[in-house]
């Protein structure tokens, strides 16, 4: 009883659902894991990319429960037994742009607002 193949459409179909999920268990594992991107799928591996200087993202979602948090939830979306990999890219770009996420999330922690100069 071979579970189907899921394919990389099939991920970035439920990658959304992926992240909503996650962020009810673990917000900081949906965050660091919404600045991936999908990108290859080869057998029941799904390789996930990251810009290249978020090497953080990278090891907080390669610790043990996190990867096993992750594993587990897009296992139960797509109804198959799936692993994760991590890796950093050249290539790879933040979604929010840059810095605007850095930037954001400082602003944030302080209850700061951005003032624009000039």
């Amino acid at each position: 009883n071979a579970a189907l193949s899921v394919n990389l459409d099939d991920i970035k179909a439920a990658w959304q659902n992926a992240i909503d999920s996650l962020s009810k268990i673990k917000m900081s594992v949906a965050t660091y894991f919404n600045e991936g991107s999908p990108f290859t799928m080869d057998k029941n591996v799904l390789t996930v990319v990251f810009p290249k200087d978020y090497s953080l993202h990278k090891e907080t979602l390669e610790v043990k429960e996190n990867r096993s948090l992750i594993e587990k939830t897009l296992s139960e979306l797509l109804k198959n037994n799936l692993r994760v990999n991590f890796v950093l890219s050249e290539n790879a770009v933040s979604k929010q742009g840059e810095h605007h996420s850095f930037i954001k999330n400082v602003v944030d922690a302080f209850n700061g607002r951005v003032i624009k100069e000039g």
